[in-house]
Protein backbone atom coordinates (compact mmCIF):
# COMPACT_ATOMS: atom_id res chain seq x y z
CA UNK A 1 0.00 0.00 0.00
CA UNK A 2 2.97 2.52 -0.05
CA UNK A 3 1.91 3.22 -3.50
CA UNK A 4 -0.98 4.73 -2.19
CA UNK A 5 1.38 7.58 -0.11
CA UNK A 6 2.37 10.18 -3.66
CA UNK A 7 -1.58 9.85 -4.51
CA UNK A 8 -2.74 10.93 -0.97
CA UNK A 9 0.07 13.36 -0.64
CA UNK A 10 -0.81 14.93 -4.09
CA UNK A 11 -4.46 14.65 -3.03
CA UNK A 12 -3.84 16.87 0.16
CA UNK A 13 -1.58 19.60 -1.69
CA UNK A 14 -4.46 20.10 -4.23
CA UNK A 15 -6.66 20.80 -1.39
CA UNK A 16 -4.45 22.98 0.45
CA UNK A 17 -4.14 24.96 -2.80
CA UNK A 18 -7.62 25.12 -3.31
CA UNK A 19 -8.55 25.82 0.77
CA UNK A 20 -6.03 29.30 -0.51
CA UNK A 21 -8.11 29.69 -3.30
CA UNK A 22 -11.06 29.84 -1.35
CA UNK A 23 -9.96 31.87 1.57
CA UNK A 24 -9.09 34.57 -1.27
CA UNK A 25 -11.80 34.58 -2.84
CA UNK A 26 -13.84 34.75 0.81
CA UNK A 27 -15.45 31.34 0.12
CA UNK A 28 -14.84 30.98 4.28
CA UNK A 29 -17.11 27.27 4.18
CA UNK A 30 -15.36 26.06 1.15
CA UNK A 31 -12.15 27.15 2.41
CA UNK A 32 -12.75 25.11 5.73
CA UNK A 33 -13.78 22.39 3.61
CA UNK A 34 -10.99 21.88 1.59
CA UNK A 35 -8.46 22.42 4.43
CA UNK A 36 -9.92 19.19 6.24
CA UNK A 37 -9.17 17.38 3.21
CA UNK A 38 -6.34 18.05 2.80
CA UNK A 39 -4.84 17.70 6.56
CA UNK A 40 -7.38 14.18 6.04
CA UNK A 41 -5.47 13.43 2.85
CA UNK A 42 -1.53 14.26 4.20
CA UNK A 43 -2.47 12.05 7.09
CA UNK A 44 -3.44 9.22 5.26
CA UNK A 45 -0.19 9.96 3.25
CA UNK A 46 1.63 9.47 6.23
CA UNK A 47 0.03 6.19 7.29
CA UNK A 48 0.63 4.92 3.99
CA UNK A 49 3.95 5.78 4.03
CA UNK A 50 4.51 4.44 7.41
CA UNK A 51 2.83 1.19 6.48
CA UNK A 52 -0.01 1.67 9.11
CA UNK A 53 -2.56 1.22 7.05
CA UNK A 54 -5.06 -0.24 9.61
CA UNK A 55 -4.91 2.83 11.59
CA UNK A 56 -6.18 4.69 8.66
CA UNK A 57 -9.28 2.18 8.10
CA UNK A 58 -10.08 1.71 11.71
CA UNK A 59 -9.87 5.33 12.60
CA UNK A 60 -12.03 6.35 9.75
CA UNK A 61 -14.97 3.29 11.05
CA UNK A 62 -14.01 5.06 14.69
CA UNK A 63 -14.43 8.38 13.20
CA UNK A 64 -17.65 7.26 11.49
CA UNK A 65 -19.12 5.78 14.48
CA UNK A 66 -19.04 8.35 16.87
CA UNK A 67 -19.35 11.43 14.50
CA UNK A 68 -22.20 10.11 12.35
CA UNK A 69 -25.63 9.17 12.85
CA UNK A 70 -27.96 7.17 11.08
CA UNK A 71 -30.71 9.90 12.07
CA UNK A 72 -28.80 12.61 10.46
Amino acid sequence: MKHAYPVFLKKSEESLNAAQSCFEQEYYNSCVNRAYYAMFQAAAAALFKSGSIYFFFESFAALREFFISDNV
